[in-house]
This record gives C-alpha cells, sequence and structure tokens, in this order.
C-alpha cells in the first residue's frame, strides 16, 4: 500500500512539473539580469527608457483581482491612488524580472478613466471630499501598457486602464478617522 502512495505522490508531482508555463528569458543590458516572459502571456517586450530605467511592453491582458482606490492623506503629495492585487491566474501571464518576486501589486496610471468607469458619482464626490479614505472591491478588467519601473532597488508594477472586462464588487469602504498618524 506504502509503495502504491509514493508512486502517486511521483506521479503528481512529475504531472505538476510539466504542466508549468514555459518561460522566455529575455537578457538586459550586460546580461546580469533578465526578463521572465510566461509563453502563455499576451504582452511582448517593446521598449526600455534608460533614464527612467522602465521597461515597457505592448499588448492587452486581462486583470483579475482586488482594486483598492482612494486618497493618499499625505500632504507633502495629496492626490488619488488606485492599485489591483492580482490573482494568481493573472501573475501567472505577466512579465517580471529574473532576480525579484512577481507583482503583488499593479497600479494604474489613468485613474479617472477606471474610477468613471467603476464606482458611482457618491462614492467618487465621498472620496473627493474626504469623508472616505478608500474603497475596494474584486474586478476583472482589461489593461495595456504594461511598464516595470526599478526604483530604489525595487520594482513597480504599473498599467493602463481600458475596460470592464468582469463584474465589479465593491467590498469595503473605509472612513477617514479623526485622528491620523
Amino acid at each position: 500500500m506504502l509503495i502504491f502512495q509514493r508512486l502517486a505522490i511521483l506521479l503528481i508531482a512529475f504531472v505538476a512539473i510539466g504542466a508549468a508555463v514555459p518561460m522566455k528569458v529575455i537578457p538586459i543590458g550586460d546580461g546580469t539580469e533578465a526578463f521572465l516572459v510566461p509563453a502563455n502571456s499576451p504582452l511582448r517586450f517593446r521598449s526600455y527608457n534608460k533614464e527612467e530605467l522602465v521597461y515597457y511592453f505592448s499588448g492587452h491582458f486581462t486583470i483579475s483581482g482586488t482594486y483598492h482606490y482612494g486618497w493618499e492623506a499625505d500632504e507633502e503629495n495629496p492626490g488619488p491612488w488606485l492599485y489591483i492585487e492580482p490573482d494568481t491566474e493573472t501573475i501567472a501571464r505577466l512579465p517580471s524580472l529574473k532576480r525579484s518576486p512577481s507583482p503583488s501589486v499593479i497600479y494604474l496610471r489613468n485613474i479617472p478613466a477606471f474610477t468613471k468607469t467603476v464606482l458611482p458619482l457618491d462614492v467618487r464626490k465621498a472620496i473627493a471630499a474626504k469623508k472616505l479614505m478608500s474603497v475596494q472591491g474584486h474586478i476583472v478588467i482589461t489593461a495595456e501598457n504594461y511598464a516595470i519601473q526599478k526604483i530604489c532597488g525595487g520594482e513597480v508594477y504599473s498599467a493602463d486602464f481600458v475596460s470592464v472586462s468582469g463584474p465589479a464588487t465593491r467590498v469595503a469602504a473605509a472612513k477617514l478617522s479623526e485622528s491620523s498618524c
């Protein structure tokens, strides 16, 4: 009986390894760094901006995950912020740097296009008036112009919102507290 269990475990491991998506390795610069681009990725490397250390990719792609939208309370840099925590299926299709982890968040650069499409007017007004600090929910969107920027020893992943591809669900809204840090 123990032999059959071990064989079953080996078979499952073999299938799992065989099912892994092959990666295309794109060397960067002197070859000490590289991109990993999954074979099933709809994105293709387009260009590199040396001054800003940004790698650009072309193609439309789907992001499924939890969006977070709110207002930055920092007095030096006030303004809205928007990002999505992608699910594992989304991450599996996105390029990343070989020496870095996959993106845990993807910032959306064209915030007004997203908020006008996804959020009701009363929620947008409440956040602009600072009556609400933030909202979050699950969403499936189409995005383009994926970029990876190297900043302070890390990476910032970003893209442009194109359209909603599935239902958006608002999960939570955080009110501003009277006391803040």
